[in-house]
């Protein structure tokens, strides 16, 4: 009988968090379409905007919605986050900076969702609140999927950011990518249109007043005075003072200790755009023939170092290994990537990267997602993870009908086929050792086999 009243409770509490109401019991299933998903984890440390794939402490949310909703963290409770609709969100007064993302659905096709990215942290490819795509979670139709690179994509490793800024396939021509003005980052393009306005203003380093087109009078940073101004030849000449080169067969990486200044400690972009001429700080080598793909380091907080590899693949040896450890094919050298992060392929098509079981992931950077039933799809915003699926509404209703005509002996059975958690309904009342300890493993294998992510979502 205990069991049954706890069967009761949970199937109502279960009801609420689907948003199956009493009156939706009498609406024709074929009027109900699809419904989307989201099982939500916050970690509880605000790190660089990291998630610990590995920490099980998680704040865990279950949500389901089929209309225009904003995922947002909940106020005054940070770790728990909540599908609130835009009214909703105006009488709360929920602060911007806590809206994650929006979830749109498609009005002319019912099985399309859109994600769509509600950043407010600022336009620069350096914000931690991005929408970023988890790369170990992609599946289609229930088999893994790996992610294939594009150019001016932005990936993330731990909290090294990293731009495919070009790529030669198969003979193809590479085209290095040339960013949006809206979209550029400080560190990798800048315009710099300062002129010289009279004889008092020369160059730092020589002391020349000269400022031709191949050689112009710079003002890359936030010295002012006597020092404001530099020279292309003579900026370039020292940073490659501080680079370090390394250069094999299959790889030739480029490493700056420090790309910024030495007074004001600016960070100096890679590219300068001046009087609609652009110019290069670092000289990159790309092969004349051949495969290639460069990959651009993107300065982040505390850290002024700049690196740039150019990965060639030769035959025999198209699969590079990137992360911490020395025996990486490509070293990045920060405590949040892991050893052994992920690995990069050199496809007939194009070039993937898929991760390795890391700690803190391996994430790319998109405006939105589209969703649709074939696809699982996990995003991170933040220190939030929100794993999307888009499943049919009917197969929620009959379900609830079906629970409503059975009798409290059977309850106990159907709930744990609905919430996909077989065996956690009545574990205390079994007294089984080690229950709760396994149920922990399978809830944190949010990307693995099995898929199955359900945990408490705040209400039970």
């Amino acid at each position: 009988m205990r069991k049954a009243i706890k069967a009761i409770k949970i199937i109502s509490v279960y009801f609420k968090s689907e948003g199956i109401m009493q009156a939706d019991l009498a609406v024709p299933a074929k009027r109900i379409k699809y419904n989307i998903h989201l099982s939500a984890a916050t970690w509880s440390k605000d790190s660089h905007g990291l998630f610990d794939y590995e920490d099980f402490s998680v704040k865990r949310n279950n949500l389901l919605t089929r209309g225009v909703k904003f995922l947002v963290r909940v106020p005054n409770t940070p770790d728990a986050v909540d599908l609130l609709s835009e009214k909703e969100i105006t009488d709360s007064k929920v602060p911007i900076e806590s809206i994650l993302l929006k979830i749109v659905p498609n009005k002319e096709n019912p099985e399309v969702f859109q994600i769509e990215n509600c950043s407010r942290t600022g336009k620069y490819e350096d914000a931690i609140d991005k929408l970023w795509l988890i790369i170990k979670s992609l599946q289609r139709d229930g088999e893994k999927e790996e992610y294939k690179l594009s150019r001016g994509e932005i990936l993330k490793l731990g909290r090294v950011r990293l731009k495919v800024k070009d790529y030669r396939l198969d003979g193809s021509e590479a085209e290095e990518t040339k960013s949006n003005e809206a979209d550029d980052n400080p560190t990798d393009v800048r315009k710099c249109n300062d002129m010289p306005r009279d004889r008092s203003d020369q160059c730092r380093v020589c002391f020349r007043e000269t400022n031709t087109e191949t050689d112009p009078l710079l003002s890359l940073c936030k010295c002012t005075g006597s020092v404001k101004f530099i020279h292309l030849v003579c900026l370039k000449t020292w940073l490659n003072q501080k680079l370090t080169k390394h250069e094999t067969a299959s790889l030739v990486s480029y490493y700056w200790k420090s790309f910024d200044c030495e007074i004001c400690k600016a960070l100096y972009p890679l590219c300068v755009e001046h009087l609609g001429a652009r110019y290069d700080l670092a000289e990159i080598y790309k092969p004349p023939a051949g495969n290639f793909i460069l990959l651009e380091s993107l300065a982040h907080e505390r850290n002024s170092s700049r690196t740039a590899n150019v990965i060639i693949p030769q035959e025999g040896k198209e699969m590079f290994k990137l992360g911490r450890g020395h025996e990486m094919d490509v070293r990045i050298s920060d405590i949040s990537v892991s050893r052994f992060h992920a690995q990069l392929r050199c496809g007939k098509d194009g070039y993937y990267i898929e991760d390795n079981n890391s700690k803190f992931g391996t994430l790319a950077m998109i405006p939105n997602l589209e969703l649709t039933p074939s696809l699982t799809r996990a995003v991170q915003v933040g220190r939030t993870v929100v794993k999307l699926s888009v499943k049919p509404a009917e197969l929620q209703m009959s379900t609830a009908r079906s629970m409503l005509s059975l009798s409290p002996e059977s309850l106990k059975g159907i709930l744990e086929e609905c919430l996909g958690n077989a065996g956690r309904i009545g574990a205390e009342d079994d007294n089984k050792e080690g229950t709760e300890e396994n149920e922990d493993v399978e809830e944190n294998q949010m990307f693995g086999e099995p898929m199955n992510v359900v945990g408490n979502n705040g209400n039970e």
